[in-house]
């Protein structure tokens, strides 16, 4: 884990969502690896272009 990814784990979001995925996903997130929060980023954005969105 870097410094950047021990920082981020710190400061766990608090947010509400209906979808139990999404939630897991935000919840883990500040303790993600750069590499696979770069993945992830990369999946949904390749996604919502393959859907014609921005």
């Amino acid at each position: 884990m870097t410094a950047n990814s021990t920082a981020r784990a710190q400061q766990t979001p608090q947010t509400d969502t209906a979808d139990p995925n999404l939630q897991a996903i935000i919840t883990a997130w500040p303790t993600l690896p750069d590499h696979i929060r770069s993945t992830i980023l990369t999946l949904v954005k390749n996604t919502r272009q393959t859907e014609g969105g921005a």
